[in-house]
């Protein structure tokens, strides 16, 4: 048998990083022989998180991985000069001791340095995972000792600062989660003392970066390839600032901005490279024209514009949008919980006629059934132009129901995710639509319709028209009943997993259970509590 090559190895192991069982692949190379353990515990320590993120965050992964940084911690020489440490105040910061597996006189030695094989760096997952060796190691403290475990976090972090080549970076969780204690300074650090970090991605999650902090990194921080920042605390000068500094920006995210015009401007800046945008949550009130800089980025692929707080008085949302609606060729446009004009859909439609696949089109919390939320005309334009959509979502309004029977009837052998769920539809007659689904939708593999109400024979049509059901919801529904879960029971395909009929009144447990052991469904999520807003 021929032996691989090295060069061979490292792209064998490379393509494992990406198989949903790459880690044990990995693994098991590593305890071969000593040429393929370097290789492979290279791929594996490089991105080491996902193994604890992935893996239902289990303690014991989180032990051993600690467990072998701290022997790179404890192997460091404390007089070399690159682990020099300063606190804040600058006075020179002591070593600590912290008990663990290592500490007695059998000290073990790493055989590398893995900290250094890192290229990513979650600090959250980091601080869990001390958090969870150090209580491992100290079970009998009484109180988790915060401050202990916090000193640890720092001194193993300024190792990741001082020997890794720190690539991409997870600052905080992207929830609303404050227990994990990063600050501006840690930020400072990593990219003004990480002589080898060259960051390319770059999260903040919900860490609240102030203007400070951005203008401390900027122009030290230009290769950015994602960049992710909750802005409530940055003005818009500093982020439009940091944003003229990137060089190439292909992937942008930004959350709860006040202020954001002239942020929106500086992408312009970006055009030859950005592909993805998000606004999450922002006020768009001090955007008084057009978004030229938006449309600028000809190879812009997807945009999310979610919860969008405000509008500017004097200038139309329509007026705002239209230039991006008709310069972009999108894949997927998401505007949830967004007020969205009717005329720049049909303008996106038209523009992105062969490229469009994903729309997402949930109204504000403000929508009511009336002429200035109603997509009609942007939704036959969809039907009419974009004949490759694959996922459509919106809660629809009764006037749009024969826009969407049009949508269906002209593109619903492409659509593999529908959901339009819509507490409007309460109380009409959706029959003509599910026999519409059934009819047209062959390929539909996830369906929502709660609160729809319809025919027995309508939902018969749609059970044999779409055997490729995955996971449907029928909650919230007067017309689910036990004569419904025996169609479905009878008549659907051994695909249907998942099953929600929340809401349900007229069903009973004894169906549910029925139903649960003929057929192949692993999951009915049931009960008969039916909304207010039902009732």
């Amino acid at each position: 048998m021929v032996r691989l090559n090295y060069d061979c190895l490292v792209v064998l192991f490379e393509n494992f990083v990406d198989e949903p069982g790459g880690y044990g692949l990995l693994y098991n190379c590593a305890l071969l022989n000593r040429e393929w353990r370097t290789i492979a515990d290279s791929f594996l320590y490089a991105d080491p998180w996902k193994y604890w993120l992935y893996r239902s965050k289990d303690y014991d992964t989180a032990r051993k991985l600690i467990d072998t940084y701290m022997m790179c911690y404890d192997a460091v020489d404390t007089s070399s000069h690159e682990m020099e440490r300063e606190d804040e105040e600058g006075r020179p910061q002591t070593r600590i001791r912290i008990e663990g597996p290592n500490n007695g006189n059998n000290q073990r030695l790493p055989l590398y340095d893995y900290i250094a094989f890192a290229k990513n760096l979650h600090i959250p997952s980091l601080y869990q995972c001390i958090s969870l060796w150090y209580n491992f190691y100290h079970e009998d403290e009484r109180e988790e000792n915060d401050q202990s475990i916090y000193h640890l976090f720092l001194r193993i972090f300024e190792l990741f600062v001082v020997r890794a080549r720190i690539q991409e970076c997870t600052f905080a969780e992207s929830t609303e989660d404050n227990k994990y204690p990063v600050t501006s300074d840690q930020l400072d650090r990593l990219i003004n003392r990480g002589h080898m970090v060259d960051l390319k991605y770059l999260n903040f999650g919900f860490f609240q970066c102030d203007s400070d902090g951005l203008i401390g990194i900027t122009g030290k921080c230009d290769k950015l390839k994602t960049f992710k920042i909750s802005a409530q605390k940055c003005s818009d000068e500093a982020l439009e600032n940091f944003i003229r500094t990137q060089r190439s920006l292909t992937k942008l995210k930004i959350r709860n901005a006040e202020k954001i015009n002239l942020t929106l401007e500086a992408l312009e800046t970006q055009s030859s490279s950005l592909v993805k945008l998000r606004i999450l949550s922002c006020n768009l009130k001090s955007c008084n024209t057009p978004f030229n800089g938006i449309a600028a980025c000809s190879k812009l692929r997807s945009i999310y514009m979610r919860k969008i707080i405000d509008w500017p008085r004097n200038v139309s949302p329509s007026t705002l949008l239209m230039p991006l609606a008709t310069n972009c060729e999108f894949h997927n446009v998401d505007f949830s919980n967004t007020y969205l004009p009717a005329d720049v859909l049909v303008e996106i439609a038209k523009k992105s006629s062969t490229t469009l696949r994903r729309v997402y089109l949930i109204g504000p919390e403000s929508q009511v059934d009336d002429e200035l939320y109603d997509l009609s005309s942007g939704i036959n334009a969809l039907g009419s132009y974009a004949k490759n959509i694959h996922h459509f979502e919106r809660d629809i309004l009764p006037r749009e129901m024969n826009s969407i029977i049009y949508l269906l009837g002209s593109i619903g052998s492409t659509l593999t995710r529908l959901e339009i769920e819509s507490r409007f539809m309460i109380s009409y007659d959706a029959s003509i639509i599910i026999s519409t689904i059934g009819d047209h939708c062959p390929n539909l593999e996830i369906l929502n319709i709660d609160y729809f109400n319809f025919t027995l024979e309508s939902f018969e049509k749609l059970i044999r028209g779409c055997q490729s059901l995955t996971s449907l919801s029928i909650c919230n529904s007067k017309s689910v009943n036990e004569e419904t879960l025996i169609k479905i029971r009878h008549l659907g395909g051994e695909n249907l997993k998942f099953l929600n009929i929340f809401g349900c009144d007229q069903v009973s447990l004894d169906a549910v259970e029925n139903l649960r052991d003929e057929t192949h469904i692993e999951e009915v999520e049931f009960n008969t509590e039916v909304e207010e807003l039902y009732t």
